[in-house]
C-alpha cells in the first residue's frame, strides 16, 4: 500500500435543475493523474470554479501536492524546504492551503505561488482543513505532547483565534477538529471526547459553538462538511458500530438521516449549495462505492472507466464532482465529472 496518506473520501457536483441522468450525459467521466504519480493520485477539493488540488505519491511514494487548471494542466508542488506534503482545499481565488513535513507543518499557497506558513501561536503541528473565497483559513493544531487537538482561525489580517468545543476531552487523541469553513464564516467539525467518541459541532462567525449528534448515534461527527447555506453533513455509526449512517443538519438545526436504497452503509462526505451531495456506499459484501445524492433525494452509482473501478468522490461544486477511483491494481487516478 502507498504511503501516502487519504484524509477524504467522497463529493459530487449536480445543479439542482439537473436530473442524475442529465448531470452524467452533459459531464463525461475524465480520469487525471499528476505527472509524476507513479503510485496514486488523490484529488481533495475542487472550487466553484472548477480548478482542483490533492496530493499524488511517486515513485518513491513520498507524497507531494497538486493543483489541476480548468483547462487541464496539472502543476506539481510541495512548500519551500518541506516534501511529504498534500494540498487539502482551494477557494476560487486560487488560494491553497495544505500540510508538509510528514503532516507537521500547515502551509498557504497564494495563487501567484507564494507561499506563507500557517503557525498557530504555540503549535507544535498544524492542519489546516478549509479556506473560505475571503480567505478566511480554519483547521486544528497540537500543542504539547499530550496529543490533545485545539481549532484554529486565521483570518485575513493574519490573527489567529483558538478555540475548543466545550465538551472535547483533555486525553490523548481526543480534542477539537475543525474540518472546514464557509463563505459567512461558519465553521463545522467535531470533537471527540475522554471517552472516545465523536460529535459534530457548528460554530457561528460571533464564536458561539454548538454540539449536536444525529438521533440514535454511537459515534458521530465523521469529518462532517458545510455549505454557504449553512447546511452540514456527515456520517454517524448505530448499532454497536455495525451500521454506518449519512446526516444531513440543515441550518435550521434540523437534523435528517441520509441513507441510499439497497446499501448496508451510506457514508456522506460534502454538499454543494445546491443540496446536491456525494460520499460511499457499502454492500453487505463490504465493497465500496461512490454514489451522488440529487437535491430530491436520488442516489446514482458513480461508475469508473472499468465496471470493476471502486469511485470515491471527494468535492463538489455546482456543476462538476471530483475525487479518485482504484484500479484493479489498487492504483488510485484522479477524475472530474
Amino acid at each position: 500500500m502507498s504511503k501516502f496518506k487519504i484524509r477524504s473520501t467522497a463529493v459530487l457536483a449536480i445543479a439542482v435543475c439537473l436530473s442524475a441522468a442529465s448531470f452524467a450525459q452533459n459531464h463525461p467521466f475524465i480520469s487525471f493523474d499528476a505527472p509524476d504519480g507513479a503510485n496514486g493520485t488523490i484529488p481533495t477539493k475542487i472550487n466553484a470554479n472548477g480548478q482542483i488540488v490533492g496530493g499524488y505519491s511517486d515513485s518513491h511514494s513520498l507524497g507531494h501536492s497538486f493543483v489541476r487548471s480548468v483547462s487541464g494542466q496539472i502543476t506539481e508542488f510541495d512548500p519551500p524546504n518541506l516534501t511529504d506534503s498534500e494540498a487539502l482545499d482551494i477557494n476560487s481565488r486560487g488560494q491553497i492551503v495544505g500540510v508538509g513535513g510528514n503532516g507537521n507543518h500547515a502551509y498557504l499557497r497564494l495563487a501567484n505561488g507564494i507561499f506563507h506558513e500557517i503557525d498557530p501561536p504555540g503549535a507544535v503541528s498544524a492542519l489546516p482543513s478549509g479556506i473560505n473565497d475571503f480567505g478566511t483559513i480554519t483547521g486544528h493544531y497540537y500543542s504539547e505532547a499530550s496529543g490533545v487537538g485545539h481549532g484554529f482561525v486565521l483570518n485575513t489580517s493574519g490573527t489567529y483565534t483558538l478555540f475548543d468545543a466545550p465538551d472535547a476531552g483533555t486525553l490523548s487523541g481526543s480534542g477539537t477538529f475543525p474540518t472546514g469553513v464557509n463563505a459567512s464564516g461558519k465553521i463545522v467539525g467535531f470533537y471527540r471526547d475522554n471517552n472516545g467518541v465523536y460529535h459534530a459541532f457548528v460554530r457561528d462567525d460571533s464564536g458561539a459553538i454548538t454540539e449536536f449528534d444525529p438521533p440514535g448515534t454511537l459515534n458521530g461527527g465523521s469529518w462532517p462538511r458545510i455549505n454557504s447555506n449553512g447546511d452540514v453533513v456527515g456520517s454517524y455509526f448505530t448499532d454497536g458500530f455495525k451500521e454506518e449512517h449519512g446526516f444531513l443538519r440543515d441550518a435550521t438545526g434540523v437534523i435528517t438521516t441520509i441513507d441510499c436504497p439497497g446499501s448496508s452503509g451510506t457514508n456522506v462526505n460534502s454538499i454543494n449549495d445546491n443540496g446536491a451531495m456525494v460520499g460511499t456506499t457499502f454492500s453487505s459484501g463490504g465493497r465500496a462505492q461512490g454514489f451522488r445524492r440529487s437535491a430530491s433525494g436520488i442516489c446514482t452509482t458513480l461508475v469508473g472507466p472499468l465496471s470493476s473501478d471502486i469511485v470515491y468522490p471527494s468535492s463538489l461544486n455546482n456543476r462538476q464532482v471530483t475525487g479518485r477511483y482504484q484500479d484493479a491494481a489498487g492504483i488510485s487516478h484522479g477524475f472530474v465529472q
